[in-house]
């Protein structure tokens, strides 16, 4: 069967392109992200390598993981069901910690906010404290909180 070459599904949309003098921005029409490049002056203007300068920010920001993104567990191997150190170590609110589903891990079918991101204490990654989504806004009180790397999760673009 013939396969036919499309755009990768991560940088399809409406954009705006403008290039002025050496500098060009890309403006996602749906988002309203904008992304800029400008080539040195001693270089020859390539509206081609601006154009990926650009995409190539666009796919970072996509895949950075920051407070607040929501997030989908994609392998709960990658817990930390009892590292209640982080919490002491990182200052976490009490309103979090407390809800800390000690030795369980996320489910893989519900989205999680990102509440936290620190440093882990003993290996130089980052853990994420997610909290589940499907009770956040709903009472002043915080549901489960679960402990995990950034293998663990992906970031839900919508």
């Amino acid at each position: 069967m013939y396969k036919q070459n499309c755009c990768p599904e991560s940088i399809q949309g409406c954009y705006s392109l403008q290039m002025y003098g050496k500098e060009m921005i890309l403006v996602n029409k749906e988002t309203g992200e904008t992304f800029s490049t400008h080539c040195h002056p001693d270089d020859i203007f390539d509206p081609g390598a601006g154009l990926n300068v650009c995409l190539e920010q666009m796919e970072k920001k996509r895949n950075t993981i920051e407070v607040g993104d929501i997030v989908k567990v994609k392998n709960c191997g990658e817990s930390y069901t009892n590292y209640v150190e982080w919490f002491v170590s990182n200052n976490i609110p009490y309103e979090q910690a407390a809800h800390f589903a000690y030795k369980q891990t996320p489910d893989k079918d519900n989205e999680y906010e990102v509440v936290a991101i620190h440093p882990h204490g003993y290996h130089s990654i980052d853990l994420y404290l997610i909290q589940n989504v499907r009770n956040l806004h709903t009472s002043k009180f915080y549901d489960e909180t679960y402990l995990v790397n950034k293998n663990a999760i992906k970031k839900v673009v919508k």
